[in-house]
């Protein structure tokens, strides 16, 4: 009885419990991911890709492939050239992330839910210099194990099977990391 009286004279209300700023911060530390099957070969494909493209120079006024950018993003020279910029460093981070966490191979690895799309992005543009008979940019041996591991991130992605809930710390590309 002692219990209801306080409540009742007491005129403050109660405190968000400690339970709640928890499971708050829980929330907070965790990033919806994919999971995803990589090998060895996989991820020293993909860094091959990307210091081929980085160190091949594009044509002259060339940039990320306009008609691989979604259309909502502005696609004038210099917007281009950044996200292009972006997207290396991202991806660069992501294969030396997936590069430490590899201890066999195959292995299980974490993606940032819906970053596959930013590597269709990636691989397209690749695709869109190879074709482009002005650009000296060539397809590395290894572009057929690039294209593998997109298509194996893609399902991942689009799989409710694959996807999990992880500490931020785990996850590739976190703001945290």
């Amino acid at each position: 009885m002692d219990i209801l009286r306080h409540l009742l004279d007491n005129p403050d209300p109660p405190r968000e419990s400690s339970r709640t700023r928890r499971r708050e911060r829980f929330y907070d530390e965790m990033r919806d991911v994919s999971a995803v099957t990589v090998f060895w070969e996989d991820v020293s494909a993909l860094k091959t890709l990307l210091d081929r493209e980085a160190t091949t120079p594009m044509p002259a006024g060339e940039t990320l492939a306009v008609e691989s950018v979604r259309t909502e993003l502005p696609t004038d020279e210099l917007s281009l050239r950044m996200a292009h910029e972006q997207l290396l460093s991202e991806l660069d981070r992501l294969t030396d992330r997936w590069e430490a966490q590899l201890d066999t191979s195959p292995a299980s690895v974490w993606l940032p839910t819906g970053y596959s799309v930013r590597m269709r992005v990636y691989l397209r543009h690749c695709e869109a210099r190879l074709g482009d008979d002005a650009d000296p940019f060539s397809r590395p041996e290894s572009f057929g194990r690039v294209r593998s591991l997109v298509d194996r991130c893609t399902v991942a992605d689009d799989s409710d099977a694959a996807s999990a809930f992880v500490g931020s710390e785990h996850v590739p590309l976190s703001e945290d990391r």
